[in-house]
This record gives structure tokens, C-alpha cells and sequence, in this order.
């Protein structure tokens, strides 16, 4: 009811907006806004309660089936007539429109369960009846007309033969008259594409500073990989603030897998961190945990579709699948961490973290500090030694060839976006609670989570796993100031990518031509 009483709404903003120079749109937004109307009262009486989708499937179908009448004055300007309308009348310039086959005549239709061939021993109306009337109609109107014009389309597309109107061969070949044909199509050309470049000016500067100290926003680490990527597209989705358009999808798909993921995860640990009042996690506790893991995705479940907690999620279709699917993954992590245990949990997700730090650089010569933030996935501590996780549902890779490499997204066999995503989390963690002890960084991936000996930690190059990150932090973090100090160099502009092929699955690549 509410999607309706909006777009109700929406549709007498614009007749109100447009005045009198909306012209025969006004007879489209007046029926539309009938039907509408009286879809609602329907709605209402018979109080039913019908989703979104099947709400537009509904309409999509009523709206079909309508018709719309112009009406207009009959001695002034262009009259749109039907061909029953013009009987008995006489023009001197004609125009028909859908002069196809099957349009002109209309395409033989039998509303009858009676055969055809029993309907014309009968002498039943037949189809036959049906073209003469066309025909009749068709010949009447050329009687007294000087200039007669007749479009057709000749692509086969939108249930349209592509095949011209008999009435034309006819005229063609067995009359008197020149019927002349010329072909009309809209030119095609392709423009070559301009590059667009964002100079550093002006409200661009404005908005990129609230990233400074002192401003309102922090850079976290996936506007900073996009800025690697292409800088062009930070200035758009972080700058210019173009957003995606949100999809509500009826189906779980690969962002609301990682999500279910995170949060059930998130709700399972929060909840037995607090019934216990210690952070500390043993292996006595992992029965509790286990148990509780429907009611957590259930949650979960509710919190992404922002259903009342009194409502349930309702699986079936492709979803039950997924669902299993996503609980698999819970359960094998429980079991790696029950493995694992004891240990003390830091933070999971929301829980302890608001992590925040500041990187210094030079702009136009004059210090100034960058604003970092991070939510992070988990950090656990065991023996003194720290882990730094994150739940991926994707490929990411482990695997870091050098420092240098997480800041060429152009390599791709050698760039790992998980792994600068962690290494920014170990600096965040270093500046809320120091670095007297090693920190080691990992990902929990989906894809390798049932390996015989699975180990979270990434790993270098030669194979072997990074267990303390602190001595490799330095260079990182003088790497992430140059690469700051390039995003708020004003006279560096904002640039498209020269990797075509991260163009492929841009949301902005429309906007680039790419």
C-alpha cells in the first residue's frame, strides 16, 4: 500500500510540475493514475497483503491491457484516428503507421472453441469477414486523399513480422499508382571517447579534505584500493558521492553470503563473551556456541532484511540451499576456533572496534595528517601472540609476493587487496593498544577452509607464513603516505585507469564509455 500511495504521488508531482506543456504525456500520467487508484481501493477492501514483486507483476499486467484514448479538436491540427474512426471521412494528406503484416490486416485471432472450417460450413463470422472490414476501411480512406504516407518496420523485433502489409504489395502491383520506398534510420556513429580528468579544485578539495585531521570523514582501506585502482572512480563514488543503486535481491547473493557470515559469527561470540562476562574463549564453551547457531543466523537473517524481531525469515527456493550453505561455513569455523581455543577474543566485527589512526604527509609542502578507520573482522590473542583476521567469501589469495607489490593493483597476479586490508587493520590495532606483542595477520577463505591443515596466516612468496607483521609495518606504512600524499596532491588530478580490464565490472564505466 505504501509503494502504491508513492508512486500515486510521484505521478501528480509531475502533473503539477509540468503544467499545460506535458501534452499527450498528461493522458498517460491521468491513466495511470486511475489505474493505480483503483488498485489501491482494491487493496484495501479485500485487505490484502501482497509483496513488492507480485505488486508489480499485478500492474505490469493491468497496465498491459489498457488503452488509451487521444481525444482532441476535430477541425484543428493532427487528428489520431483509429481506422474505425475515419469512416466516412475524407483527408487530403494521410499517414498510417504500423503498416506490417499482422498489424494491417490484424493477425488472424479466434476467440471461438468452434473450428474454422465448421464455423465456414455454417456460415459463421470467420477471419475472412474480419481482413475485408480492414481492407474495406483501408481502400475507403485512400478514396479522396492526394498524399498518402505508410511507415512499416522492417526489423523483426517487438512482436513485429518485419514484413511489409499485403494492402502495400496490392497497391504496388495491381494499381495505377507509384508507391515510392525509402528506407529511414536514425545514423549510427561511435564518438571517440574523451578522457575525463577532475582537477583538485575548488568543492573537489573541499570534500577531499574532510579525510584530514579535523574533518568529519576517515579513509578505510576499500576507498583507498579503489584510489589504487582507478582514481578516477574514488572521485565518484568517495568524491562526488555517485552512489550504486541499492538491489534488493528476493535471493542470497555472494555480498548478503558474507554478510549472513559475519554477523552470525559476530552474534554467536558476543553472546557467550557477555552470558560469561570474560572474553576468554575455551573449548567448554563451544557447546553452548554451537547450539546457538540457527537462532544467530535467524537473526542475522533479520538484521540484513530489517524485519521485526517477532518476524521470521522465510526460506525456500534457492535460498534453503544457500542457507545450508552459509551454515556449513559457521560450523566448520566453530570447530577451527574450538581447535584453536583457548584464546581471548579482542574484538569481533562491531565489538571493540572503531579502530582509528593517523598517517602523516606532505601536502603542498606543509604537514598535515590523514584520517584512517577500519572495522575489523576479529582479533584474538593466545600466548602472547595477537592474530588479526578477516572472514572472506571470496578467492582471495594469502599468498604476498613483497611489500611493494600491495600497491600495484596493476599486476594482478602479484596484488592482494585482502592483504593490504590487513596490514592497514595491524596499523590500526598498533595505535589503540601498541606493539609489544607479534602480530601475526590471516584470512578465514570459504575456499580453503576445509584443508586438511588449515592455517589462517599469510604467507610470503617463498612459502613461508608471516608470522609477525611488525618488522614489514614500516615500509608498509612509508608506502601508504606516498600513496596519501598522491590522493591529496592538488595538482595530481583525479585520472582514469589505463587497465582497461578494470573497467569491466565498474559501475562508472557507462559514465568513461569504456
Amino acid at each position: 500500500q505504501d509503494i502504491l500511495k508513492n508512486i500515486i504521488a510521484v505521478l501528480r508531482l509531475l502533473h503539477d510540475a509540468s503544467g499545460k506543456s506535458i501534452g499527450l504525456e498528461e493522458e498517460y500520467l491521468y491513466n495511470f493514475h486511475q489505474v493505480l487508484a483503483r488498485l489501491s481501493e482494491i487493496l484495501e477492501l479485500q485487505k490484502a497483503d501482497i509483496d513488492a514483486a507480485t505488486l508489480l507483476k499485478l500492474f505490469g499486467k493491468i497496465a498491459r491491457s489498457i488503452k488509451i484514448p487521444f481525444s482532441g479538436e476535430p477541425l484543428h491540427g493532427l487528428q489520431i484516428m483509429g481506422l474505425m474512426e475515419t469512416r466516412n471521412l475524407d483527408f487530403e494528406n494521410v499517414i498510417i503507421l504500423s503498416m506490417n503484416e499482422d498489424s494491417m490486416p490484424g493477425a488472424e485471432k479466434s476467440g471461438s472453441f468452434i473450428p474454422y472450417n465448421i464455423r465456414k460450413a455454417f456460415g459463421l463470422p470467420t477471419y475472412e469477414q474480419q481482413d475485408a472490414i480492414y481492407a474495406y476501411l483501408f481502400y475507403r480512406l485512400l478514396q479522396r486523399a492526394k498524399n498518402v504516407q505508410f511507415y512499416y518496420n522492417t526489423d523483426a523485433a517487438f512482436g513485429i513480422s518485419g514484413e511489409v502489409s499485403r494492402f502495400i504489395r496490392q497497391l504496388n502491383f495491381e494499381s495505377e499508382h507509384k508507391v515510392v520506398f525509402k528506407n529511414l534510420a536514425q545514423q549510427i556513429y561511435i564518438k571517440t571517447a574523451t578522457p575525463i580528468v577532475i582537477q583538485k579544485t575548488g568543492s573537489v578539495l573541499k570534500s577531499l579534505n574532510r579525510f584530514l585531521r579535523g574533518g568529519t570523514d576517515s579513509l578505510s582501506p576499500t576507498p583507498l584500493s579503489v584510489f589504487q585502482i582507478c582514481s578516477l572512480k574514488f572521485y565518484f563514488q568517495y568524491i562526488a558521492r555517485l552512489k550504486e543503486p541499492d538491489i534488493v535481491s528476493e535471493q542470497i547473493d555472494a555480498a548478503m553470503f558474507g554478510t549472513i557470515l559475519h554477523d552470525t559469527l559476530e552474534i554467536l561470540y558476543k553472546n557467550i563473551t557477555k552470558t560469561k562476562g570474560s572474553n576468554i574463549i575455551a573449548q567448554t564453551d563451544f557447546f553452548s556456541i554451537k547450539s546457538g547457531v540457527d537462532g544467530a543466523m535467524e537473526q542475522a537473517f533479520r538484521k540484513f532484511y530489517h524485519l521485526d524481531p517477532a518476524q521470521r525469515f522465510p526460506l525456500e527456493g534457492r535460498n534453503v540451499i544457500l542457507h545450508d550453505l552459509v551454515k556449513d561455513y559457521v560450523q566448520r569455523i566453530l570447530s577451527l576456533d574450538e581447535q584453536y581455543a583457548p584464546f581471548e577474543m579482542i574484538a569481533i566485527e562491531g565489538k571493540g572496534s572503531g579502530y582509528k589512526t593517523e598517517i602523516e604527509i606532505l601536502i603542498d609542502g606543509v604537514p598535515q595528517f590523514a584520517s584512517i578507520k577500519g572495522t575489523i573482522d576479529r582479533i584474538d590473542k593466545k600466548n602472547g601472540k595477537v592474530r588479526v583476521l578477516d572472514y572472506k567469501s571470496g578467492r582471495d589469495k594469502r599468498e604476498v609476493k613483497d611489500i611493494e607489490a600491495l600497491f600495484d593493483p596493476h599486476k594482478d597476479q602479484d596484488w592482494n587487496k585482502a592483504a593490504f586490508q590487513l596490514y592497514i587493520y595491524s596499523l590500526l590495532y598498533i595505535a589503540k593498544h601498541g606493539d609489544e606483542l607479534p602480530i601475526s595477520v590471516g584470512l578465514f577463505n570459504i575456499t580453503e577452509l576445509y584443508q586438511e591443515q588449515f592455517e589462517p596466516e599469510l604467507y610470503w612468496k617463498n612459502g613461508s607464513a608471516i608470522m609477525d607483521v611488525r618488522g614489514t609495518l614500516p615500509p608498509f606504512k612509508e608506502k601508504l603516505a606516498e600513496l596519501l600524499t598522491d590522493m591529496f596532491d592538488s595538482n595530481l588530478p583525479f585520472e582514469q585507469t589505463t587497465d582497461i580490464k578494470k573497467c569491466e565490472y565498474c559501475p562508472y564505466k557507462g559514465i568513461c564509455h569504456r
